[in-house]
């Protein structure tokens, strides 16, 4: 305790505590200098709130109330029913959650190997179940691509211990697919949103001009975040973070015109939904 030990303290309690109500040892009798502000119910009752007696708990809230949220000063939100009311969850009223979770600020890192690659991810293994992505997506290409992101090991890229380079190294990376596809018309934006598997590092790939089903029978042409797990010259990066939100994407072998507007992703948000 800091200053003088000894000295005394004066407290304001329910009259209920007060009277030792759940057993709680409060001074009683003429030596416990107690002063009760309740009045006789018969007394005169003043202020703003007149329904309960002066001094009681009752009216000192009611006080309160009319003192700071009257009609000259409301309440910010006007009170709605309980189907509405996203500030109390009653399961009565409602099956889904107003705890809408939380948005996680997590950037779209870039890691740069050896072998030059720049590889961009998402790190979301601070988050647990699912994860929504709230995303906008643009696509100028002939080309009807399709955009996953799939589960990585660590940056370099490993699968299932399987390295970058190494045989089975695409039939591993699109079994790890963890996200729907992105993927939009020619000449189209939209914003959108996608659930993820939470608790892993990802990065994206490219399916140019394809399906999964395609790509998975090697009918159409995979491009990953790593240059040695690609099938063409293995000297151009297909994907590339334009800002610090947006992934650019090249359809053609070797870059085409490199302008990486074949596909893009901006990540507007990250949310991780709260369990309850």
């Amino acid at each position: 305790m800091q200053g003088d030990a000894g000295r005394s303290f004066r407290l304001v309690t329910l009259g209920f505590l007060a009277d030792g109500g759940d057993d709680y040892p409060f001074p009683q009798g003429e030596d416990a200098n107690r002063v009760d502000l309740n009045q006789d119910e018969e007394a005169e009752r003043t202020g703003e709130a007149t329904f309960a007696e002066d001094g009681s708990e009752q009216d000192a809230l009611a006080e309160f109330l009319a003192a700071n949220f009257s009609e000259e000063n409301p309440f910010s939100e006007e009170d709605v029913a309980p189907e509405l009311d996203m500030r109390i969850q009653n399961l009565d009223s409602r099956e889904d959650t107003v705890l809408e979770g939380f948005v996680e600020e997590i950037s779209i890192e870039t890691t740069t190997l050896d072998d030059g690659t720049t590889v961009e991810s998402i790190d979301l293994t601070d988050l647990t179940g699912q994860a929504t992505i709230n995303y906008t997506i643009s696509r100028e290409a002939d080309f009807d691509n399709e955009v996953y992101f799939y589960e990585v090991e660590n940056t370099n890229g490993t699968v299932d211990g399987i390295a970058v380079g190494e045989d089975g190294y695409m039939e591993a990376a699109l079994n790890n697919i963890i996200s729907p596809v992105f993927s939009t018309s020619d000449d189209n934006t939209e914003t959108l949103s996608a659930e993820f598997d939470a608790g892993s590092v990802v990065v994206p790939l490219i399916i140019a001009d394809g399906t999964l089903a395609e790509a998975l029978s090697g009918e159409a042409e995979i491009y990953f975040p790593y240059l040695g797990a690609n099938s063409d010259a293995g000297n151009f990066d297909h994907i590339k973070l334009l800002d610090n939100s947006t992934f650019g994407f090249e359809d053609l072998p070797n870059g085409g015109d490199e302008d990486f507007n074949d596909i893009q992703i901006t990540i507007n948000s990250i949310t991780q939904q709260l369990i309850v």
